[in-house]
């Protein structure tokens, strides 16, 4: 479809179809709750990361779909999930197998194998003793999904978490690529002018990347200087300004390969209090991640087609999934504030979880936009 917009002297709405999420964080329990709708509501795919839960078998994963296929029912919405489980040494090839012939759809997500490079991690199968099962996957066209980052370098140093992502690009991306030519790979939340270039590098679309809003606008520096800089310390953490101008030139650029997954990762309050350097992995994105593409797309003079095929396309064709519907749309309207929404109260941990760009200060992040009507 052709997307529907407005101008005056700035955007004043956009129409077009239902974007999906290729990269969330659902958390469990009382978190999964209280962010649950805002995930949901506006999407027609939402991809789900298994690192709250070992999630490693068919089992598991069945289970985790019915339990967010019920809640889904509950709050009268209905997205479609794509599930993932975690490469652990329990994932084998006649594990993949199995997953494949679920009723429902299931990716794989590498994390690195070291504890603390991210929330969950620590738990993983090395990626060079994955060979076999990576095999499987090719076989059967399952999608590997990377947190790829390198905690340690070839001699055993540990890395600063500004060259984790650079250095695996470097080193370790292209053996991945080439001893694996017939495997899906999904280069997830890429914060880096090297992780770009990886996906480049692919001339025959095998390769791709999620984006998120988080890498798209502030550099590190840009956020240390900001009042709520706690709250948008999510792992990748954000780089250098060349790197955020590689990854808003790659989304805004029309290319097929980039794909919308905003990382949405929810934190309560508690553990994201403390000097910067300290702040806990994660930043929490609900449907204000989808207007803050909407405000770069448009900075960048590319709220078209481009917009659409990023939000709303890309990923779903590179997986074969069904588009959705030319009838199927959300719109992004101008509102008066800054386009933020307040923090969420989760009674059960008497604490709140507070969104990306959010604060009392007057230094929070202006979108002025945000979703207004789902059909």
């Amino acid at each position: 479809m052709e997307i529907q917009y407005s101008f005056s002297d700035k955007l004043e709405y956009v129409t077009f179809r239902r974007p999906s999420n290729f990269h969330a964080h659902l958390r469990t329990e009382a978190i999964m709750r209280a962010i649950a709708h805002d995930l949901m509501r506006a999407v027609r795919y939402l991809l789900v990361m298994p690192n709250d839960g070992l999630i490693d078998s068919p089992g598991k994963v069945t289970a985790r779909f019915h339990e967010l296929v019920s809640l889904a029912e509950e709050l009268e919405v209905n997205p479609w999930f794509v599930m993932t489980v975690y490469l652990t040494p329990n994932v084998t090839p006649q594990v993949i197998e199995e997953l494949a012939k679920l009723p429902f759809r299931v990716e794989v997500k590498y994390y690195p194998p070291e504890q603390g490079a991210t929330t969950g991690s620590g738990h993983g199968l090395p990626l060079t003793e994955s060979g076999e099962t990576l095999r499987a996957m090719a076989e059967c066209r399952m999608p590997l999904l990377g947190h790829f980052e390198s905690v340690k370098d070839k001699n055993g140093r540990e890395l600063p978490h500004d060259q984790r992502e650079t250095y695996f690009a470097r080193e370790w991306f292209p053996w991945l690529r080439e001893s694996n030519p017939d495997l899906l790979i999904s280069f997830e939340h890429v914060s880096t002018k090297e992780g770009v270039a990886c996906i480049k590098q692919d001339r025959d679309g095998k390769t791709v990347g999620t984006f998120t809003p988080h890498h798209s606008i502030l550099s590190i520096d840009e956020l240390k200087q900001l009042s709520w800089a706690n709250y948008g310390k999510c792992m990748p953490i954000p780089k250098g300004p060349d790197d955020v101008d590689a990854c808003r030139e790659f989304v805004t650029s029309g290319d097929n390969r980039v794909i919308f997954g905003d990382d949405t990762a929810a934190h309560l309050k508690e553990s994201k209090v403390g000097a910067f350097g300290d702040a806990t992995n994660g930043a929490f994105w609900t449907a204000h991640s989808i207007a803050a593409f909407a405000k770069v797309f448009n900075e960048a003079g590319a709220l078209d087609s481009r917009f659409e095929c990023f939000m709303s396309l890309n990923g779903v064709r590179w997986r074969g999934l069904l588009p959705p519907d030319e009838g199927d749309t959300i719109t992004i309207s101008r509102v008066s504030g800054k386009g933020v929404p307040p923090p969420i109260y989760v009674p059960e941990k008497n604490d709140v979880i507070v969104p990306f760009g959010w604060t009392i200060a007057d230094d929070g992040l202006d979108i002025g936009l945000e979703v207004t009507r789902t059909e």
